[in-house]
């Protein structure tokens, strides 16, 4: 079992290019997929005032999509900003399958 811990720096401009003051953001909502990025859950929130981190323990093998959209106070959301990480299986290989002895 593996720990992908992410980490983001908060906008510092609208979508507009406007400036959005810090004040002005409420969180950033992280979102899971096991499945490709086809189906996301919220894992959780981390709200502005906070370390901009967010911690998932446990994970299997397989890859793993991970979502963050940046909420404001007003409740509108930023565009969503996706990464996949990969959780390889580092077991070693099974044994051997079919070993006969042939004596003579």
């Amino acid at each position: 079992m593996k720990t992908a811990t992410l980490n983001w720096t908060l906008p510092a401009v609208r979508e507009s290019g406007n400036p959005l003051d810090r004040a002005d953001i409420d969180r950033a909502d992280i979102y899971m997929s096991a499945d490709g990025g086809a189906n996301f859950v919220l894992a959780g929130t981390v709200s502005e005032s906070l370390p901009q981190t967010f911690t998932v323990s446990d994970l299997d093998v397989g890859a793993y999509s991970f979502r963050v959209i940046v909420v404001d106070t007003a409740g509108r959301e930023g565009r969503a900003v996706d990464v996949v990480a990969e959780v390889a299986d580092e077991t070693p290989p099974g044994g051997v399958t079919g070993l006969e002895v042939t004596l003579t």
